[in-house]
C-alpha cells in the first residue's frame, strides 16, 4: 500500500464524520465541531479502561477490554499486563481518542489513527505506520519511552500540546499525494520533539497539488534538531517546510538537502548553522523588510536559490556555487 492509499481511507471516513483528518484546513474546522459536539460531553463520563488479556489483540476488539467494549473519547486507558509482553494493534482504520493512556506494552499503529487530550505514556514499543497522532491541548503530552518506529507517520500537534519520541532516529516517508500536510504543530507551547531523528526521507510527492508540507505555525515547534539530511525523491512535486506566525522548525545540524525539489519558507529572522549544500532547494522569505536568514557554512546551492518578496536579508558568505 503506498502512503497516499493510506490516506484516502483515512480521508473517507473523515468525510463520514469520523475523527482521523487529512488536510490541514478541513482538520481545524472538523475538529472544532469534534471537540464541542463529542470531547466535550465526554469529559463528564471518563471511564477508567483496562487491557484484560494477556496475549497479543486488536484495540477495537472490545472483549480485550475491561468494559466489555473500546475506550471512547474522554476516557483513562491503562494496558498493563506484567505476566506478559502483548502488542496492542490499532489498525483497519480504527480512530481512537481518549483523554489519558499509560501503555506498558507494545502498542502499534497501522492505517489508524490515535488522539490524546491528557497525559499519555507508551513504554513498550510504539509504531505509526500509515496513522496519525493527534495531541490537543494545553494538557496534553504524549512521550514515546520505547523502540519507536514512526516511518509513514503522521503528527498533528495543537494548542499547547506536547510530544516526544526520543528513540525515531530515522523518518522515511514512501509516497503522499500533494498538497497534503504531514506535520502540523500550531499554537503557542506546542511542541514536537523528534530531535533524535538523524535522517529524514521525505518521499515521492505525487498528484495534482504542488506539495507536501511539514508546518510549525503561531508559536508551534518542530524540533528536527538531530537532523543531518533531508531527501526528497521525484515526482514532480516537492516537500516544503514551512514557519510561519512564530513557528519554528530547529534544522541546527541539518548539513545537506538532495534529491527532488525542497522548499524552505520561512518569515522569521533565523540561522541555518550547519547547511552546508543544497541541491534543488529553493529558500522563500516572507517576513518583509527587517528579516535576515543567515547561512554561515553555505557552499553550494544547485537547481535551486532564494527568494526575496520585500526587503529581505541573506547572508551567505561563503556561497560560490549557485544556479537555478
Amino acid at each position: 500500500m503506498t502512503f497516499f492509499d493510506a490516506f484516502a481511507h483515512l480521508e473517507r471516513r473523515v468525510r463520514s464524520c469520523t475523527f482521523l483528518p487529512v488536510r490541514l484546513g478541513r482538520f481545524f474546522s472538523f475538529f472544532a465541531l469534534f471537540f464541542v459536539l463529542t470531547l466535550m460531553p465526554a469529559f463528564s463520563y471518563a471511564a477508567t479502561v483496562t487491557w484484560i488479556s494477556d496475549v497479543d489483540g486488536d484495540w477495537a476488539d472490545g472483549a480485550n477490554w475491561s468494559t466489555g467494549t473500546p475506550p471512547v473519547a474522554g476516557d483513562d486507558v491503562i494496558i498493563d499486563r506484567p505476566s506478559a509482553n502483548v502488542t496492542v494493534s490499532l489498525s483497519n482504520q480504527t480512530e481512537a481518542t481518549v483523554r489519558t493512556l499509560d501503555c506498558q506494552e507494545n502498542l502499534h499503529l497501522d492505517l489508524a489513527g490515535l488522539a490524546v487530550t491528557n497525559l499519555a505514556n507508551i513504554w513498550g514499543e510504539f509504531r505509526l505506520n500509515y496513522s496519525i497522532l493527534t495531541v490537543e491541548g494545553g494538557s496534553a503530552n504524549f512521550t514515546a519511552h520505547g523502540p519507536t518506529n514512526i516511518d509513514q507517520g503522521i503528527f498533528y500537534i495543537n494548542g499547547g500540546a506536547q510530544a516526544a519520541l526520543p528513540n525515531a532516529t530515522s523518518y522515511t516517508l514512501d509516497e503522499a499525494e500533494s498538497g497534503y500536510t504531514l506535520i502540523s504543530v500550531t499554537g503557542v507551547g506546542s511542541y514536537l520533539d523528534l530531535s533524535s531523528v538523524q535522517t529524514f526521507d521525505a518521499g515521492k510527492s505525487t498528484g495534482v497539488g504542488p506539495y507536501q508540507s511539514f508546518i510549525a505555525s503561531d508559536g508551534g515547534v518542530l524540533d528536527f534538531s538531530g537532523v543531518h539530511t533531508i531527501v526528497s525523491h521525484g515526482g514532480g512535486n516537492y516537500s516544503r517546510f514551512v514557519e510561519q506566525n512564530g513557528g519554528q522548525i530547529d534544522f541546527s545540524l541539518l548539513g545537506q538537502v538532495y534529491g527532488s525539489k525542497t522548499l524552505f519558507e520561512t518569515d522569521r529572522t533565523t540561522t541555518f548553522p550547519s547547511l552546508t549544500q543544497g541541491i534543488a532547494l529553493e529558500i522563500e522569505l516572507t517576513g518583509g523588510a527587517g528579516q535576515v536568514v543567515d547561512f554561515p557554512q553555505l557552499g553550494t546551492l544547485a537547481s535551486g536559490g532564494f527568494t526575496i518578496h520585500g526587503g529581505e536579508t541573506v547572508n551567505a558568505p561563503l556561497l560560490t556555487m549557485m544556479n537555478g
